[in-house]
Formats: C-alpha cells, structure tokens, sequence
C-alpha cells in the first residue's frame, strides 16, 4: 500500500510539472540548415518601415542574394525530377548553341566565295586612249567597304582557229605604274587595262578588223583583309561588248566637306573627245589626265 501510494503521488507530481507539461519548443535552425526565427509582430507602420529597410538592405548586397552559393557536390538527384530535366535541357541547348557556333566559325572560314560577291565589274570594256597608247580598259569595284588586299587582275582570251577548237591565251592587265604588281588596296573603283601592240592577242582582231570570234574571261583575286583567305570573281566579254573611242567616267569625287564620295554611275562611259565632268576633282586611273585642275 505504502509503495502504490507513493507511486500515485509520484505520478500525480509527475503530471502536474510545469515543465513536462508544457508545449514541445520549435528549433532555432532546422534539420536542413535554414533559420526558422520568426520576424517580431509590429503595428502596420512600422512593419512597413522594417520591411522597407530590409528590401534596401537587400539591394545592397544584390550579389549575395542572387548568387546560388553551396557547400558540397552539387549534384541531380533522384528525388527531384525537375532538376534532372532541367540540366538535360541545359545539355541539349549547350550542344546547340556550340554546333551553332562552330558551323557559322567554319562557314565564315571556309566559304570566301560569299565575299567575291561584293566585287562587280563593268558590263561593257572599252577601247582608248591610256597614257597616250591605245588601251583595252575594264573596270571593277568593291560595293562593300571592308577593304580587300593583294588584288591580281588576269584574263584568257578563248578564240577560234581557223573554225577549228577554241585556242586558250593569256592577256595581262595592269593598274597604273604598278604593272603586274598587285593592287595592295582596293576600296573604290578601279580601272584595269591591257596594252593594244603587236603583241598581243586582241591586236588583230580589236586593230586590224579581223572578223575572228572571240571571248575574253577575266579573272579578279583577291585577298580579304581579316582572315587572309582568298576569293575570286569572274566574268566575260564578247566582241559585241567592247565599245571603241570611249572611256569611263569619273568615278571619285569630293563632295561640299572634301570628303571623297563614289558616284552611283561609276560604271558609265562617254566618248573619248566628250569634255570630262568639272565637278569631279579626282580621277581614277583609265580615265584621261591623273588630276584635274
């Protein structure tokens, strides 16, 4: 009896502890790491007030509060569906943008052909006056303003023999004083001729009146100035597509601020006795005198 009594008292004592009785206490920090202190309640002004300065705290450190800064091996796990979809979808947009990036590198290397484009020669040759020699005169020009360099300017002259097989023969073009030299800049208009003497090729049929058929294929190569690869343009003239006692019209010029400007009909021509523009201060090689006053 003794024992059951001071067992149920015990356990009336036991029962009636302020300590065991009261409501379990929530963690500080929890089993994952985060703090669960709870911000004190304030009247309506002044959690505005507190709310306000921590946004403004917040934006102070705006680097810390975006940045995803963890300790460990950060790694997908199974529990988490979208983080392995999310990275798959990552990976694939990453191999896109890199076979992207890779094909326009090699297709901006590989393919100089699309820069040749930008070169245009002139739709008619011309038969003159250079330098006072009797020239075949031809034009081409750069419609872009990214410079090329290391311009060569070549031809084949393909005429019939004696109604036979089509006979293959080179023809030299110069530029100015430079002669076979290559062009070192070209930028604007650009007049190529080839010498009319006895020697060459287009003499008997160009001077002599010779009624032989003929077509002359030009070459223009050129160099692009930021990568160094080559390019090369072509185009052909027929008999009916050279024009005698004619020239080109100045294609340079200055405008009102001393600026140098191309005109639009750069590939225009007049007649060789056809008084020159006097708009036009600067001359381009092929068309009469270097200057004009």
């Amino acid at each position: 009896m003794t024992t059951k009594s001071k067992s149920s008292v015990l356990g009336g004592k036991a029962s009636s502890s302020p300590l065991l009785s009261s409501p379990p206490r929530q963690r500080l920090v929890t089993k994952d790491g985060h703090c669960a202190l709870r911000p004190p309640l304030c009247s309506s002004g002044s959690w505005r007030r507190t709310l306000g300065r921590a946004w403004l705290l917040a934006l102070q450190d705006l680097w810390g509060l975006l940045l995803t800064i963890g300790y460990g091996t950060m790694f997908p796990s199974g529990d988490c569906p979208s983080a392995i979809a999310l990275l798959a979808v990552q990976m694939l947009l990453g191999l896109m943008l890199e076979a992207f990036i890779t094909g326009a590198f090699v297709a901006k290397i590989a393919r100089p052909q699309k820069r040749a484009g930008a070169i245009q020669f002139s739709p008619q040759a011309v038969v003159g006056q250079h330098q006072g020699q009797m020239c075949l005169m031809l034009r081409a020009t750069n419609l872009l303003q990214r410079p090329l360099v290391d311009v060569k300017v070549s031809a084949v002259l393909y005429k019939e023999h004696e109604g036979q097989a089509l006979h293959q023969t080179s023809l030299d073009f110069h530029l100015d004083h430079l002669g076979q030299q290559p062009c070192p800049f070209f930028i604007f208009p650009l007049t190529f001729y080839h010498p009319l003497d006895r020697q060459s090729p287009l003499y008997p049929t160009l001077c002599e009146g010779t009624s032989n058929h003929f077509e002359l294929v030009v070459f223009l190569s050129a160099l692009q100035e930021g990568t160094g690869d080559s390019c090369q343009k072509r185009t052909s003239y027929l008999s009916q597509e050279i024009q005698f006692d004619r020239r080109f019209v100045p294609a340079l010029g200055m405008d009102a601020r001393g600026r140098y400007t191309v005109s639009t009909q750069h590939f225009d021509t007049a007649h060789s006795k056809e008084p020159l523009n006097k708009d036009c201060v600067v001359q381009i090689n092929g068309d009469g005198s270097d200057k004009m006053e």
